[in-house]
């Protein structure tokens, strides 16, 4: 399989980032956070990228209440610029954005739990890709995947042509699988994850029917699948969006305390 265009070939850092983004749901991150934030301080080698996709609620001052305390292990980034809400291209920007080996996604609605815990034993046996999900599809942990940070960027990441909400989870996992890669499944309790209704889920979209987006993107994934094409976004300049790193483990990022980070990886900041 063809790596696609915004492939990093070096990394340098911890093993793992933890990639998470936050628009309008300053109220549930409150929840998360804290409880979170213990999990990062206490295992080494791990960093937490928090990305605020242009929250207008009060999340970047709590944020910035709580970052002192995070031990030097979080990232904060902002949008550069307002966009809509696209879930892919939200995870996208939180997974370049982080530095490790292995790319974590967690919601903002997840507890950690003993997530690293697991992933650093699977890892640690030679495991690429790992699910880790209760199995239960609709109790928002379908979205904690854990994987490789070349066989993510061999993927292109979650598909950006998508719509904006539904189905892009498992279509990584199905194109990681097509693709070779083993995909294990490491269950993960069901009260790991703050239960959400899908209008709730959908609210930050331009139109908000929840199922006819899953719909609409299964199908795509199926059509795309069938075709043999398991690279997403390799007709797109760039993965992701553009952002200004504010905190970095702990210290405030250039002379304005912020530092542009470009969609397109080059391997550099």
């Amino acid at each position: 399989m063809t790596l696609c265009p915004q492939d990093p070939s070096v990394t340098k850092g911890p093993w793992l980032s933890i990639c998470t983004t936050c628009a309008n749901r300053a109220y549930q991150l409150k929840q998360t956070l804290p409880e979170n934030l213990k999990r990062i301080h206490d295992a080494p080698g791990v960093e937490w990228v928090l990305i605020n996709y242009g929250s207008t609620d009060d999340l970047d001052d709590w944020v910035g209440d709580w970052l002192p305390l995070a031990g030097g292990r979080v990232t904060y980034a902002k949008l550069s610029e307002p966009r809509p809400w696209h879930a892919s291209i939200a995870k996208n920007t939180a997974h370049r954005v982080g530095l490790g080996a292995c790319l974590m996604n967690l919601d903002c609605d997840n507890f950690i739990d003993d997530a690293i815990d697991t992933a650093r034993a699977y890892w640690s046996n030679g495991c690429r890709a790992l699910h880790l999900w209760s199995g239960v599809y609709g109790d928002g942990t379908c979205g904690r995947i854990a994987i490789a940070r070349d066989v993510f960027y061999a993927l292109g990441g979650y598909d950006e042509a998508f719509s904006p909400m539904g189905f892009q989870d498992r279509d990584l996992i199905l194109r990681a699988a097509q693709a070779g890669i083993p995909v294990l499944h490491a269950p993960s309790r069901p009260d790991v994850a703050i239960r959400n209704d899908k209008v709730e889920s959908v609210r930050l979209c331009s139109w908000r029917n929840w199922k006819d987006f899953d719909n609409l993107n299964m199908l795509a994934s199926q059509s795309n699948r069938r075709r043999g094409k398991l690279a997403a976004n390799g007709d797109r300049s760039q993965l992701g969006a553009n952002v200004k790193v504010v905190v970095r483990y702990g210290s405030p990022v250039g002379g304005m305390g912020t530092t542009s980070v470009s969609a397109r990886y080059d391997g550099s900041e």
